[in-house]
């Protein structure tokens, strides 16, 4: 009725009609053996037996070659006691013998220390040769512990990850993949990331939209590519780079995963742009001579009204001088009018006489005057008054 501890007990070669060829014990205390060896033995029913004993704790110990005429062939366990911590560690049961090819029968629970990632039954019998636990925890679940007793072992696979037979821990499910459900057995279990969706990071239950601004053409993408230049993507989830929009004609942008309109630059004034998705301020070219861009963001540049000229990447027109005229729109420069007329600021003729000379015809028409100038305009006469242009045969202040 005591306890019974053996280490490094050796049984050979040994026979019995009953139960226990090698040894029996029944209504004991706690049995420990540790180290034992158990070979060739024949009997009835287990070559060790042990029942309504306390606690077992058996360990590094082997049961080889043995044989018997009823299951199992080499171990058969019961407690008394109502415990869960007996314990089966480092045991081998190789080769041995009996009906149904049964080894181990445990009436009551006992625990195997098993490699993490495999379990063995507490309770029940055992088929076959063994070398320790010879289970693995089922696909779909994981086992990190050592006392697992059913192929569930440690519980499910965690969402975000996956479980092959035999796992410690769950594994990740990689980058620009998700698993939203629990129970995966293998990678390929991890579902890709759809068009417009990426995931960086790894063992994630979701993917993530793309935000506006990129778009992903692929599926399973980690990343998603940014907007190119020259244009925007404002819709978020894109699954092509055709969301992408121009930056309209009069603008620009050099950046990559644009959002907005607004990161569409505008042409400065006095410069202007035809092209669609530019991706430079090169693209804004200076208006030319005779042309101006008075705000920005233009696509052309407006001409100048006669009367009026520009430089190179001017914002405004001005007048001509006294002296010039334009008669067109667009003139890059004043012409002087021709000899002996003149004009006055920002006019678009030269309709009267300069300095010296006086109108003899103030009827006369502009355009007449301006194609015939020597036929109308006369030289000063002696003694009068033509100091100013726009003098008239009226005004030309003869004295009396």
């Amino acid at each position: 009725s005591g306890d019974v501890s053996l280490e490094g007990a050796s049984f050979g070669e040994c026979t019995a009609d009953e139960e226990g060829g090698a040894m029996y014990v029944g209504t004991s205390g706690d049995v420990s053996l540790e180290g034992a060896s158990v070979v060739r033995c024949t009997t009835s029913q287990a070559a060790l037996f042990l029942t309504g004993i306390g606690r077992l704790a058996l360990t590094n110990s082997q049961f080889v070659d043995n044989i018997a005429s009823q299951a199992p062939a080499a171990l058969f366990f019961t407690s008394r006691i109502a415990a869960i911590d007996s314990i089966l560690r480092n045991t081998s049961f190789l080769r041995n013998s009996a009906p149904g090819n049964i080894t181990i029968l445990a009436a009551s629970p006992l625990t195997w220390d098993c490699p993490l990632g495999s379990w063995m039954p507490n309770v029940g019998q055992i088929e076959g040769g063994l070398s320790g636990c010879n289970r693995k925890c089922a696909e779909g679940h994981y086992g990190s512990a050592s006392d697992h007793s059913t192929s569930d072992c440690s519980g499910p696979c965690w969402s975000g990850h996956f479980c092959p037979e035999g796992s410690v821990l769950p594994q990740k499910c990689p980058a620009g993949t998700h698993m939203p459900n629990r129970r995966a057995a293998n990678i390929s279990d991890c579902f890709l990331c759809a068009p417009g969706q990426y995931q960086p990071e790894s063992g994630r239950e979701e993917c993530l939209p793309c935000a506006a601004g990129s778009f992903s053409p692929n599926v399973g993408s980690a990343t998603c590519e940014a907007c190119p230049k020259g244009g925007v993507c404002e819709d978020a989830g894109a699954a092509s780079r055709l969301v992408w929009q121009a930056c309209p004609a009069g603008s620009f942008n050099p950046n990559r995963g644009s959002r907005s309109s607004a990161a569409c630059e505008l042409c400065p004034i006095g410069t202007a742009s035809a092209a669609l998705g530019s991706v430079s301020r090169k693209t804004c070219e200076p208006c030319e001579p005779g042309h101006f861009a008075a705000t920005p963001g233009l696509a052309k540049c407006e001409r100048c009204e006669p009367g009026t000229t520009s430089g190179v990447g001017s914002s405004a027109c001005s007048e001509c001088a006294a002296g010039t005229y334009t008669a067109n729109t667009g003139q890059g420069e004043c012409t002087r009018c021709p000899h002996p007329l003149s004009s006055g600021s920002g006019d678009i003729t030269c309709s009267f006489c300069k300095e010296g000379f006086y109108l003899q015809n103030a009827t006369a028409v502009p355009d007449d005057i301006f194609r015939f100038p020597t036929d109308y305009c006369k030289l000063c006469p002696p003694n009068a008054n033509c100091a100013t242009s726009n003098t008239t045969l009226e005004t030309l202040g003869i004295p009396r």
